[in-house]
């Protein structure tokens, strides 16, 4: 154990007599990090110590061909005419509180593709790509930077960073936006809410439809407090790293 090989075999399969890829976890100090299908996961370091110690840090997420899949799927292009209110549009699949201790549901929603209308997780994962409802629970825990007409407007920051022994560079960042409604519906669209709309939506700013599909991994990483840019420059690692944050490391406007 220890090796890079070993650690790409566990990302793939999990070790013997455990649940291999999907859902298997690599503990990286506190945090976890879910492996999944299409994602080649390389997590390892000194304080890393459910895999034994490997003396230095690397850290190596590959994206492969694909979508990534998500702990929460995506339901299919909800049904049209008197069905569509039997859809699971109010059910509640996570909540988070925002800085100023507003609670903030993250509804099923619903997302149709031909009438480009929707909210909640739906809309997210199947319009803009976020694949994960972890980054939707981070980017509510940024500062509200204004609010946006009777909705609320939050912003991070998904980074790629590229590692040498020199230190770590910022080589793309991507602003996800997400808006909080606070008002409350019995149907939004036509579909079931009965409470409060909770996560209206969240996309990346300048990518239409799509964020990149590493900005998930990104924003699960920094939910996950995964190393900062100073523990990685400390570290003398090597590599690429996806991250993400509250600030701008480029100056991109919030």
């Amino acid at each position: 154990m220890g090796s890079v090989d070993t650690a790409r075999a566990h990302a793939a399969t999990g070790p013997p007599g455990t649940p291999g890829g999907y859902g298997y976890c690599f503990y990286h100090g506190s945090s976890l990090f879910f492996g999944y299908p299409a994602l080649e996961v390389e997590i390892m370091s000194a304080r890393c110590r459910h895999w034994g110690s490997f003396g230095s840090l690397v850290v190596t997420v590959v994206l492969a061909a694909g979508l990534l899949s998500s702990p929460v799927a995506a339901a299919p292009e909800p049904p049209t005419g008197n069905l569509a209110s039997v859809y699971p549009s109010n059910q509640v699949l996570g909540t988070v509180f925002d800085r100023d201790g507003r609670y903030i549901q993250i509804r099923r929603g619903f997302y149709n593709s031909g009438s480009n209308q929707g909210f909640g997780f739906d809309k997210a994962y199947n319009k803009h790509g976020l694949t994960d409802i972890r980054p939707m629970k981070y980017v509510f825990r940024a500062v509200i930077r204004s609010p946006d007409n009777q909705d609320f407007r939050y912003t991070a920051y998904a980074r790629e960073f590229v590692c040498n022994s020199a230190g770590c560079t910022v080589r793309q960042e991507v602003t996800v936006r997400g808006i909080f409604d606070p008002r409350t519906y019995s149907t939004y669209y036509g579909l079931p809410v009965g409470g409060v709309l909770g996560q209206k939506t969240m996309y990346c700013i300048g990518y239409n439809p799509r964020c990149p599909s590493w900005v998930t991994v990104a924003l699960i990483n920094a939910y996950n407090n995964a190393l900062t840019l100073a523990e990685l420059e400390e570290s003398k690692t090597t590599g690429t790293f996806y991250s993400a944050g509250y600030e701008s490391a480029m100056g991109s406007a919030p």
